[in-house]
């Protein structure tokens, strides 16, 4: 490595340690909601984003929902890597989200893996102190968009976070 690149990640790392730790915010975020399409079902998951500017964070997420064998309805595993962009409104911030990671699907002693991309947005508030609720949408692409096999999921959720 030259000065020039010492000195640039030095000048980074010292600038990002020495930020107040609201610019360095990470939240936790538990949410339950519904996969709209193709057929109706609930899931659950988990998600951890981390403030990298103003109004850009990262965010990593995982869900989950359970199979309905009876009516032939693939359980699905998602796990994404999204960025986001967050603008404040007052107490409120309106975001949006795209991202990229994989899936899992199982049905039964069938199981499909590969790409999901994602894109959408909601809305955040905070509740009090470190609490805040969020309200999501996003359309998963399970496959590749170009590919016959590839299948949109439309989701919704309400989740609780914690800022750390």
């Amino acid at each position: 490595m030259t000065l020039r690149h010492w000195t640039i990640l030095t000048v980074t790392a010292g600038w990002l340690l020495a930020a107040p730790a609201p610019a360095r915010a990470i939240e936790l975020t538990g949410f339950v909601g519904l996969n709209l399409a193709p057929k109706t079902q609930t899931l659950w998951g988990a998600s951890a984003d981390i403030k990298i500017l103003t109004v850009v964070r990262a965010e990593l997420e995982l869900a989950n929902s359970g199979q309905k064998a009876a009516d032939g309805t693939p359980g699905t595993t998602t796990a994404l890597a999204s960025g986001m962009l967050r603008i404040p409104v007052g107490k409120w911030f309106v975001y949006a989200t795209v991202g990229v990671g994989g899936f899992r699907q199982v049905l039964g002693t069938e199981t499909a893996t590969g790409m999901a991309t994602s894109f959408g947005g909601g809305v955040q508030v905070k509740l009090s102190g470190i609490v805040g609720a969020r309200l999501d949408y996003r359309v998963i692409t399970l496959g590749s968009a170009s590919s016959q096999a590839s299948l949109r999921q439309h989701r919704v959720y309400i989740g609780l976070h914690l800022t750390l």
